[in-house]
């Protein structure tokens, strides 16, 4: 089998702790288009999960408006490590 014809996919599942459009949690939606940049950025990125609007946060599964999904493909386990693992911008 030839190990560069397969990728691995991260998906994250959270469940908010208030709205997405709250004071409660407007750094970390105003820090999401820096980490999604810098995760594309990355060696061994592939592709993630993404709407119209550039990030994940308003696709919808289930009745849940705080039930949130992310999704993204690397090259490596590695690769997928190592993004994660870095600072993020401020």
């Amino acid at each position: 089998m030839n190990p560069t014809a397969w990728h691995i996919g991260q998906l994250n599942v959270a469940t908010a702790v208030a709205p997405l459009g709250s004071p409660a949690l407007a750094d970390f939606m105003a820090a999401l288009d820096d980490v999604n940049a810098l995760a594309e950025a990355s060696p061994g990125f592939v592709w993630r999960l993404k709407s119209d609007g550039g990030n994940a946060t308003d696709i919808r599964v289930g009745d849940d408006p705080k039930f949130i999904v992310n999704m993204s493909v690397w090259r490596s386990r590695r690769c997928s490590s190592s993004s994660t693992a870095r600072p993020t911008p401020r």
